[in-house]
Order: C-alpha cells, then structure tokens, then sequence
C-alpha cells in the first residue's frame, strides 16, 4: 500500500486499524465510537505497522475533547507507534488542556513542529524539544504571551540547528519590542523568520540593523502588524540594511515609513546583486514621490519587481485605493517590473 495513503490528518482512522471487533458504534450522527473490550498491546500490531508509514501528522479539529480522550489513550499507547513522522502539525484552535498531551507524539524523527499555547505556557513543550525531538529544524507556534515563547524558544532550542522559525500571538495586548526579538539573535542560521503580531512592533532602523546582521542566511522575513497602533518607525533606511547583510534574501514583508527617501551609498559587492524580489510594504505610509521612492528601491534592490501591501485587500476604502495606486505607481517604475512586462 503506498505511503502517501496513510499522511491522514485524524488519529481516528489509525486506531481503528486495531482488530475491528474491539469497536461499536455509540452515535451514529457524530461517528463516534467506544472500545468493546480492554485493550490488550496485541491489539496494537496492525496500527504499529501502519503507523510507521506516516511521516507528516496533523491532528484536526473534532467533536469531542481530546483532553478527555488523550489520557485514557496514553496509557496505552506504545511508544513504538509513529516511529517515523517527522512532521507534525497541532493546531492553535484546540483547547489548551490538551497541550501538554502532545509530547505522546513527539519523536526523535520529528524536523518540523506546529503548535498553539492559548491558555498554557509553551515553554515546558519547548523545554522537553532537545532530548525528545533533537533533529528539529521547524517551528511554527502562536501563544498568548509573545514573550514567555520567545524566552523558551531561546533557552530550550539549538541556535545551531533551527533554520526556520515562524511565531505568532492572536490576543497580545502590547507591541513586540526590539529587546523582545533580540533573544532570538543567537540564531544565526536562519533561513526563514516569519512573527506576526496584533499591534504591530516597535522597531526603529538601528534595531532592524541589530537584528539582521546576526542572520546572514535569511532567505524569508516578514514582520506581520495585523492591526498597528502606530506609524512605523522603521524608514527606508531599513531596506539598506536587509540587503546590505541577507545576501540571500528574496522575499521580505515589512512596514516601513516611506515619507522620506534617504540618502545611501551602496557597499562594495551589492551592485545589482541582491535576490529580492518581492516585498509587502504591509500598511507603510508612502507621501513622497513614486519616482524617488522607486529610485531608491531599484538602486538598493535591482530586482525587484513586485510590490504588495495590506491595504489592496480592503476594497471597500477610498482613501486605501488611493494608496494602492501610490504602491501601484511605485511598482510600474522598477527596471524589474518593467522586464517582466
């Protein structure tokens, strides 16, 4: 039977790879089902030899609690299943009893890991990561509080090891600070760094050039504000410094006050040699003119061709389209886009 067939994203269908007679049918409706006998670690053979197949796990949502259903199966539950997953995706949305549940998957295959602390502490699933799951080069996780995840990603995690990191928070009462994000510095093999934060950060250029130099290898960035309180003050300037030390850059998401075009000499080397080509501007303030503002982007960034901002999928804004038409005039004017026409 080919692998594929079993990266199914429900436990539901493993456990009922057991002999089927230990099952009944309790609510037709929902699915559900009971165990009709005690199980016995016989009964697990089938699923042990199925389970070894799957390499990517995601639990979905379902009608029941698992925090309920996980205990009674822990108890059970051979360590031996799963052996060989080495993705593993646990939703945000569940409830937060369930968290610390999820070590009953973790494995020492596991590269990639996606998570959700909405009501616990993400860091004792962290702290437990290095000896549970030592080859981990992902993590994806959103959490209340920013920065409890960011002190347990930087106390717990290999700086050596981690490539990609991608955090979020829903329900943050407070901006992300630039000492937050300097926990993350010893991270110098980066490749993609993806935060998003409800209210936005509060990063100036200095802090962006603190922040980037120490990682050379990014190839990703965004700093997503869903809802900014404020006008940023990261400037133009900023840009500079992403292509000046992230050689390897090529896509980059940021808000940025764009009013003024600074003025900049290019370091030896970067002279139509930066990757990037695509930037979200996200809600940048842009008031300058679109000649000077492409000048100073198609000098620093030769290759871009493609620029986006969060205000283009609001539709029903004067004043935003009207801004989307400053982005647009923008965009028309780089070399890149105008080749790629």
């Amino acid at each position: 039977m080919p692998p594929d067939l079993w990266a199914l994203d429900l436990l539901r269908p493993q456990i009922k790879e057991m002999v089927q007679y230990k099952w009944e049918l309790t609510e037709v409706l929902n699915q559900s089902s009971a165990t009709a006998s005690p199980i016995r670690d016989s009964d697990w053979d089938r699923m042990r030899f199925y389970s070894s197949r799957i390499t990517h796990l995601a639990l979905s949502h379902c009608p029941c609690s698992l925090s309920r259903i996980l205990p009674s199966l822990s108890a059970a539950l051979p360590e031996t299943l799963f052996p060989n997953v080495q993705i593993l995706a646990w939703p945000s949305g569940r409830d937060g009893e369930e968290l610390p549940h999820i070590r009953m998957f973790l494995r020492p295959t596991l590269t990639s890991l996606s998570f959700g602390a909405l009501s616990h502490s993400a860091a004792p699933v962290l702290a437990i990561l290095p000896t549970k799951c030592p080859r981990i080069t992902t993590l994806y996780a959103t959490a209340v509080d920013m920065h409890d995840l960011l002190t347990g990603i930087a106390t717990s995690l290999s700086c050596n090891s981690l490539t990609h990191i991608g955090i979020g928070s829903r329900y943050s009462t407070h901006v992300i600070l630039h000492r937050d994000l300097q926990l993350l510095k010893p991270f110098s093999n980066l490749t993609d760094f993806h935060i998003g934060s409800p209210l936005g950060f509060d990063l100036d250029d200095d802090a962006v050039l603190d922040l980037v130099r120490t990682w050379p290898q990014l190839r990703s960035c965004s700093f997503e504000a869903i809802s900014p309180t404020h006008t940023p003050r990261t400037t133009l300037r900023c840009l500079y410094y992403f292509a000046q030390h992230c050689r390897h850059l090529h896509i980059l998401a940021i808000p940025f006050d764009a009013t003024t075009v600074p003025s900049f000499v290019l370091p030896p080397g970067l002279d139509g040699q930066h990757p990037l080509v695509h930037i979200d501007v996200e809600q940048s303030p842009v008031t300058d003119t679109a000649i000077a503002v492409a000048q100073f982007l198609s000098a620093v960034l030769p290759r871009l061709r493609e620029i986006t901002t969060r205000r283009e999928y609001d539709n029903n804004n004067k004043d935003d389209l009207e801004d989307d038409l400053e982005d647009d005039g923008v965009e028309a004017l780089l070399p890149a886009a105008v080749h790629m026409e």
